[in-house]
């Protein structure tokens, strides 16, 4: 950025590369930070650990230890549990943001969920940035614990060195060394935060907030009252993902294998390169024991199926359906 204002280049054409520095940015958190929280590139967990944190904290801002706790402790393991798994709207009842599932007791603000989900989309980065703090003084995910070794004083200073580091390369090397504008600075990391959140805020949540893919209901059991599911792991696993364009090898390493989710979630630890031949196997097996596939043909059409969900539940009231 320092040589284009040197060079005279439009701002307008300097955001945009501030545009494109954010995009990169998540494909950095998609390829390395995401696949680092699952081990499949060492064979030592540390050192996966450590490529981790530098894509995820020192990188985006975000923080490595509170991702493994969301993301592999609560998503992969409660998958569209509406009341536990971390990556749909925080909140279920009257507190809930939007609305993206059945189970979720309807409000009239919904009705203009499909408007305002996606403008939100743009501040998600921001959002996740505050995340590890608020986890770490709260000590709950939804309904997860936060593990202990998450919320010691050693993790903090984790979470704060990462985010230092950010802060030094966001904003004192442009405007200490570069002389760039604190405006102009802020100007430029919006703009690459917003790109970055509209990427997280929308081809995220559109794998299982969308049509057709089930929200599974926990079950009291009678004798012990704990909470169980009515179907296998697996099986979750399988009939909430939503696959699209299984065998583009470009989506699959832009969007970090989104389009082969349910073979991500049913093999996380396997690297993504390898989904395009599991594919196959998955959904054929899948077929001969009747187990439910809500896939799409292309990327269009899975972002379609994410808006159509949002406009159908913001107005669609079922007086017969038992909210949570």
């Amino acid at each position: 950025m320092k040589v284009f204002r040197e060079w005279g280049v439009p701002l307008f054409i300097r955001l945009l590369f501030g545009g494109a520095i954010g995009f990169v940015a998540v494909l950095i958190a998609l390829n390395i930070g995401h696949l680092c929280s699952h081990i499949p590139i060492f064979h030592k967990p540390r050192f996966n650990y450590y490529l981790g944190w530098f894509a995820l904290d020192a990188c985006m801002g975000y923080s490595y230890d509170i991702w493994l706790h969301e993301h592999v402790v609560g998503h992969h393991q409660y998958t569209n549990i509406i009341t536990v798994d971390p990556n749909v709207p925080e909140g279920h009842g009257e507190e809930a943001t939007f609305r993206c599932s059945p189970n979720q007791q309807w409000f009239k603000r919904f009705n203009f969920q499909f408007i305002y989900v996606p403008m939100l989309a743009f501040f998600v980065l921001v959002d996740y940035r505050l995340a590890p703090f608020r986890y770490w003084y709260k000590g709950y995910r939804k309904e997860i614990r936060v593990s202990g070794s998450y919320r010691g004083f050693g993790s903090l200073c984790i979470h704060s060195i990462g985010k230092l580091i950010w802060a030094i390369r966001v904003f004192y090397i442009p405007c200490c060394y570069w002389g760039l504008p604190l405006w102009e600075a802020l100007l430029l990391i919006a703009v690459g935060d917003m790109a970055a959140g509209y990427y997280i805020g929308i081809n995220l949540p559109a794998n299982h907030t969308t049509s057709d893919v089930d929200w599974p209901l926990p079950k009291k059991d009678e004798k012990t009252g704990g909470l169980h599911m009515g179907s296998e792991w697996a099986v979750a696993q399988v009939s909430t993902c939503k696959d699209y364009s299984y065998d583009s090898w470009v989506l699959t390493h832009i969007l970090g294998s989104l389009n082969n989710h349910s073979c991500h979630h049913l093999f996380p630890a396997l690297h993504h390169s390898y989904y395009l031949e599991i594919y196959p196997i998955v959904k054929q097996t899948a077929k001969e024991w009747n187990v439910k596939t809500p896939d799409v043909g292309t990327y269009m059409d899975c972002l379609y199926d994410f808006m159509s969900n949002l406009w159908e539940l913001g107005y669609e009231v079922n007086p017969k359906m038992k909210y949570l």
